[in-house]
């Protein structure tokens, strides 16, 4: 007869049964003598005495994982589950403020004390602290509009460099002295704003006028960081399409006495340049109108001295405007070339009265001229002869021929017009006005030829006396200009 072995009455030994069905199948339909074998419950499930115990001592007390040096062990005692660090560790004691880490088997370190501002660090060694690291990025892929690729990032003093272990020093952030530039090798350096309409993945075109980019300027008012107080824009000048992509760029400031901005200049879409707010219609310069009140005049100049050296196209302000045109010929706005109103006398043998040394090349042109007027006096005693010549190039163009004036003094007044008609002739009209006396030749229009107007030439007046009581003093220069004007 099979005698049951059931600790704690019927209802323990079922549950003890069920949990050696879960716990340990292998100890069912094991033989054994019938001496030694258990019956469970109805006399339904029956198996060895030594399996049924040792099932149950695994329900009660099952077996201890334990773990090696510098691990954790878990420990069954009485039904329960206790967990603890295995040691020993080394060193015994750390670094006071520094960081644990594992160092191998059986051994975890500290770090020194963090110096101020650092971070820690690692580079596939023990970890520091360092107030200079270096960070390498994985590539990764950009957009159309650009890519990132390994960027190095490194502190050396205040300085963030920004760029490649092949050149690592494209992008440079001086802190303490709030800089940034950008440093390129064997390249323009580059920086760039970029905008497009829609959105992410469904990107559109850009309209007319819509700001492209901005960069701006603002500043502490002595309560907040102010809005932008002054910017250099870029604006997309019309709808854009494919190849067709005009832009202006236009520069803002802020008045003085007011707190907002306004457009002031526009490098338009031709390259012209204009103030007045709007497209420039020219590929030069165009300027806004004064409005009458001091300082809004379009343009003014500062007077200084003039270059020494004349330079075509070249305009210039010494008190006068003074403008060179493509002969190099330097002339005040009005074209006067040289005037003088001092007093010179002859008389007697000829003499020079005005002489003026014309530059190569004044006569650039066929059209140009030279306009020259003279003024003075005769001065008689007697009824000594006073003569007066026009000159150009060694030649006379006009002789008033040798007249005696009324006694006492008379006035005289000549002008000179003188035209260039080709690159060696010149055609000159003189005339001549004067009182007291007659039989001067009043008036000569004539052509000279055999000229070389590319070099200097010199347009003079001379004055001469004969006769009783002829001498210095006969004739009187007292005032010239000669101006310029080009060809219509």
């Amino acid at each position: 007869m099979t005698k049951s072995f059931i600790p704690g009455g019927g209802r323990l030994a079922m549950l003890a049964g069920f949990l050696l069905l879960a716990l340990v199948p292998s100890a069912l339909g094991q033989e054994a003598p019938i001496s030694d074998r258990v019956r469970l419950g109805m006399d339904r499930i029956v198996f060895s005495r030594a399996a049924y115990l040792a099932a149950l001592e695994q329900v009660v007390n099952p077996p201890s994982i334990v773990g090696t040096t510098n691990q954790i062990s878990a420990t069954w005692t009485n039904g329960q589950l206790v967990l603890a660090l295995t040691g020993p560790y080394t060193p015994t004691t750390y670094t006071t403020n520094g960081v644990l880490y594992g160092a191998g088997a059986g051994a975890i370190l500290a770090t020194a004390q963090a110096p101020a501002n650092s971070v820690l660090w690692g580079n596939a060694g023990a970890p520091s602290f360092t107030t200079s690291p270096t960070i390498t990025t994985a590539s990764f892929a950009g957009t159309s509009t650009g890519q990132v690729t390994s960027t190095t990032y490194a502190f050396s003093g205040d300085v963030l460099a920004l760029g490649t272990a092949a050149q690592p020093d494209k992008l440079l952030v001086q802190l303490n002295s709030n800089t940034v530039y950008k440093v390129s090798y064997a390249a323009s350096a580059f920086y760039g704003l970029a905008r497009a309409n829609g959105s992410f993945g469904s990107a559109t075109a850009l309209a007319s006028g819509n700001v492209i980019g901005t960069l701006f300027f603002a500043g502490h008012d002595s309560s907040d960081i102010t809005t932008t107080r002054g910017y250099v824009r870029g604006v997309a000048g019309e709808a854009w399409t494919s190849g067709v992509n005009g832009t202006y760029l236009a520069f803002g400031t802020t008045s003085s006495g007011s707190a907002t901005v306004a457009e002031r200049w526009r490098i338009g879409m031709n390259g012209g340049l204009s103030n007045t707010g709007a497209e420039p219609t020219t590929t030069g310069i165009k300027l806004k109108a004064g409005s009458g009140t001091a300082g809004t005049g379009p343009v003014e100049y500062t007077s200084g001295t003039i270059e020494t050296t004349a330079r075509a196209g070249l305009y210039e302000y010494d008190g006068n405007h003074r403008v060179t045109n493509v002969a190099l010929l330097r002339m005040p706005l009005g074209g006067t070339l040289f005037d003088s109103y001092a007093d010179v006398t002859v008389g007697g043998a000829e003499a020079d009265i005005f002489t003026n040394t014309l530059l190569a090349n004044t006569f650039n042109s066929n059209g140009d001229k030279v306009l020259a007027s003279y003024g003075g006096n005769f001065v008689t005693v007697g009824t000594e002869l006073t003569e007066l010549r026009v000159k150009f190039a060694g030649t006379t163009i006009w002789d008033s021929t040798g007249v005696a004036p009324s006694t006492g003094t008379t006035s005289w007044a000549v002008s000179a017009e003188i035209i260039r008609v080709s690159s060696t002739v010149i055609r000159y009209n003189v005339r001549l006005n004067t009182t007291g006396a007659s039989g001067y030749v009043y008036n000569t229009v004539g052509e000279l030829t055999g000229l070389t107007l590319s070099g200097t030439n010199i347009l003079k007046v001379t004055g001469l006396s004969s006769g009783v009581g002829s001498g210095s003093g006969d004739i009187v220069g007292k005032m010239v200009y000669v101006e310029f004007k080009g060809a219509a």
